[in-house]
């Protein structure tokens, strides 16, 4: 088991599986805090009622959006993932944080242990490359806190 995403709150699960129903699912989530699950089924979803409701309308568009939004994280999550080094691994996760953010300076979600399985090295490599970041004065951090230092 390795980490894809993490979720925050008003996030959407399963809107690929929902369309697929015939296959069958190897995702497992797991939450660290309390959750709430909202359940609509696919065809519910996709049937537009009776009264024509523009909510209906509300509601597709806002599936279609999360699909597309799901895709751009699993690029996001791929393309970290091919990165050659542990270094470009962490410089790219980062440079996405950051820009997700909108902040040069910025908190990540994760700890050391769940960064390290999040972009799938050793916990001790990333460590030693993280050290050697900051060492060569690209990045300053203090625990969950980063700031990067190149453009």
């Amino acid at each position: 088991m390795f980490i894809v995403t993490l979720l925050e709150k008003g996030s959407v699960i399963g809107v690929l599986l929902a369309a697929r129903q015939e296959r069958e699912s190897s995702v497992f989530v797991q939450a660290v805090d309390d959750a709430a699950v909202l359940l609509i089924p696919f065809d519910k979803l996709i049937a537009r009622c009776e009264r024509a409701c523009p909510k209906h309308e509300v509601l597709l568009r806002n599936y279609i959006a999360a699909i597309a939004d799901k895709g751009l994280v699993l690029h996001e999550r791929i393309s970290c993932l091919i990165m050659p080094t542990v270094r470009e691994k962490i410089m790219l996760y980062l440079r996405q944080a950051s820009q997700e953010r909108r902040r040069r300076v910025f908190d990540i979600p994760l700890n050391r242990n769940n960064m390290a399985e999040y972009l799938n090295v050793e916990r001790s490599a990333l460590s030693r490359e993280l050290s050697a970041m900051k060492r060569d004065g690209l990045i300053d951090y203090h625990r969950n806190s980063f700031r990067l230092l190149w453009e």
